[in-house]
């Protein structure tokens, strides 16, 4: 009879504790914590389709807003709302900069070519504040070269700003035919190309019109196309159909005002620097140089005797540079804007005035 008891006992024991594992498992399914949504790299706008961007320096928005202006785009500081934060080079933006910023809504803007950039602290330095920005808040950083360790990296055109033209002269009616701008500095291959492709022209007397300041120091030799400083910055490209542009680094996707101020200006450029240019202006939009003397002097002295033979219509380059692949609204508004923003940008009635 004792012994009769005791096995019920177990029996009961053993269903009240299978109960309560049964209890503490169907809680724990119930009030299993979900993970957060991963955010994506689309804003989500106020409803009115405009993307509100925070510039950082802050002493870059009015150039923001004279070189990339659109409808659909608003560049903020931090006194307003914004959807995404856009910084420049590793330049770490205040703390103020950042609040409201979600995670992964950092765009990062490596302007400067990539050897630059390698000395900059957050570059070097594996533990810093920008490692850190870069790989848990930025969800793209445009750079024209891709770095040696692991980051959102955008390899491509990084959007240089360039002049434009006050007037627009058309090439016929251009009056000189050649320019090269040069300055003082001789620290990169850029640098030294120039003075080195200067020598020669002065030393074969080509009829170049030299500009900059770094071309007082060859006036004796050459005073009649020694031009010196401009004051404006349509000086070297306005008047002429053609202008000597070198890049002062070389890579892929590296484009600086060098290339794109003389487009604007209807001024064929004879181009050395990035190699994939086409990718971003589509073809015709100039003539390569090799950084090979005699190659590129052969090429301009073939220029110079017949000029009409090299004129090229940059309409579609231009195209590209205001409307499409080389345009930097374009690309912000159809990597990182909402749905509605790439509707209303696609459909250009739709734009608000």
């Amino acid at each position: 009879m004792a012994q009769r008891k005791d096995k019920m006992i177990v029996l009961i024991a053993l269903f009240v504790w299978a109960s309560l594992v049964a209890l503490v498992v169907a809680l724990s399914v119930t009030f299993k914590p979900s993970k957060p949504a991963r955010l994506t790299t689309r804003n989500t706008d106020n409803g009115d389709g405009i993307m509100r961007i925070r510039i950082h320096p802050e002493d870059l928005r009015e150039a923001f807003e004279h070189h990339y202006p659109h409808p659909l785009l608003r560049y903020v500081d931090d006194t307003e709302e914004c959807d995404w934060l856009l910084y420049r080079n590793c330049e770490l933006p205040p703390p103020s900069y950042r609040l409201g910023v979600p995670k992964k809504h950092y765009i990062g803007w490596g302007v400067e070519p990539l050897q630059f950039l390698k000395v900059a602290g957050g570059f070097v330095d594996r533990k810093s504040e920008f490692r850190r920005m870069l790989r848990e808040d930025t969800a793209q950083y445009m750079i024209s070269e891709k770095p040696d360790f692991r980051g959102p990296w955008r390899v491509g055109m990084t959007y240089f700003w360039y002049q434009k033209p006050y007037t627009f002269v058309p090439w016929a009616q251009k009056t000189k035919c050649m320019s090269l701008i040069l300055s003082n500095k001789m620290d990169l291959e850029g640098h030294r190309y120039r003075h080195a492709l200067v020598t020669e022209i002065i030393h074969r007397g080509l009829p170049i019109d030299i500009w900059g300041k770094g071309s007082d120091q060859y006036k004796k030799q050459f005073p009649r196309h020694i031009k010196g400083e401009f004051d404006r910055y349509d000086e070297p490209y306005k008047d002429y159909q053609f202008t000597i542009t070198i890049e002062n680094s070389l890579s892929e996707y590296y484009m600086s005002e060098k290339l794109l101020s003389p487009i604007s200006f209807n001024t064929i450029p004879l181009y050395y620097g990035a190699s994939r240019v086409s990718d971003y202006l589509g073809d015709g939009w100039g003539f390569r140089i090799t950084g090979v003397l005699k190659q590129d002097l052969a090429l301009i002295e073939d220029i110079l005797r017949t000029p009409a033979k090299f004129r090229l219509d940059l309409t579609k380059t231009m195209h590209e540079m205001e409307h499409g692949k080389a345009w930097f609204p374009r690309y912000l508004i159809d990597t990182f804007g909402s749905e509605r923003t790439k509707e209303m940008f696609h459909a250009k009635d739709s734009v608000p005035k």
